[in-house]
């Protein structure tokens, strides 16, 4: 399950300043296509190197096609002893389609963007989509911008960034899990 975070949280983030801003139109940045065939990807999903099954892991999030087998790839790296694999195949498990939780993530800390000076002073203002991994001890682990406006996203990837949730949990487990992050700047009167 794809979980929104921060939106209601920030939606109250109302900074002051022009009623002539104008929201930026986002530039949606869709997932990476792999890199490599996906076949040469699922045998080294088998390595010995961690650092190779984390590499494949993380580009068969991008992966269009063969589905179903590369879901039965990945399931065993989910509990991989290495965190940087189980983190890489919970992204690329997550946008291969939706996981049930038994418990879904939970904000436990969620700070407020900065508005940058300059985008501040040229009235720009809109909602910034951050895709994070949410993991295992409920801190942000990887960042992708999914929609963007250049002079909000290193804000706002900034403020993400610091956020901290409970985890997600199946049977009992923390699971690292995907959610969304919109960040909203707006200028008030």
């Amino acid at each position: 399950m794809r979980v929104v975070v921060g939106s209601v949280a920030l939606m109250g983030i109302l900074l002051a300043g022009s009623a002539f801003a104008k929201d930026a139109k986002p530039v949606v940045i869709p997932l990476a296509l792999p890199r490599e065939p996906i076949d040469d990807l699922l045998k080294k999903l088998v390595s010995i190197d961690f650092s190779v099954r984390a590499d494949a892991a993380w580009q068969l999030a991008g992966a269009k096609e063969r589905e179903a087998e590369i879901r039965t790839a990945l399931q065993p790296l989910q509990s991989d002893a290495q965190r940087s694999v189980r983190y890489a195949a919970a992204w690329a498990f997550e946008h291969l389609g939706p996981t049930e939780y038994d418990t879904p993530p939970k904000p436990v800390h969620i700070s407020r963007p900065t508005y940058p000076p300059k985008a501040f002073d040229a009235k720009v203002q809109g909602q910034v989509l951050v895709e994070i991994l949410i993991g295992e001890e409920g801190e942000v682990a990887h960042v992708e911008l999914r929609e963007s406006i250049p002079m909000l996203d290193e804000a706002a990837l900034a403020c993400v960034a610091q956020w901290t949730f409970e985890p997600a949990r199946i049977g009992g487990a923390r699971r690292a899990t995907i959610a969304n992050a919109p960040v909203r700047f707006r200028r008030l009167k």
